[in-house]
């Protein structure tokens, strides 16, 4: 499978539904600490949320450069 092709998210119509209910609650919630509370516990786990991506990504490139190196020796 192409990389490009792997990363496209495809949601369900169950989670688009699910994903647009709790968006529309935080829009309406008129409730500022609740709002910043939830932005801050956002923000920390978008940020661990792409480490671990990054983190996986420089793996599976390890990998791959180490099974590309094995099938060229296998070649020759």
């Amino acid at each position: 499978m192409p990389l490009a092709q792997w990363l496209i998210v495809q949601p369900s119509l169950e989670e688009e539904l699910t994903l647009e209910k709790d968006v529309r609650e935080v829009l309406n919630n008129e409730d500022h600490e609740d709002i910043k509370k939830l932005c801050a516990v956002l923000l920390k786990q978008s940020f661990y949320r792409s480490r671990v991506l990054n983190q996986a990504v420089e793996r599976i490139d390890e990998l791959e450069k180490k099974m590309n190196k094995r099938r060229w020796f296998k070649r020759g």
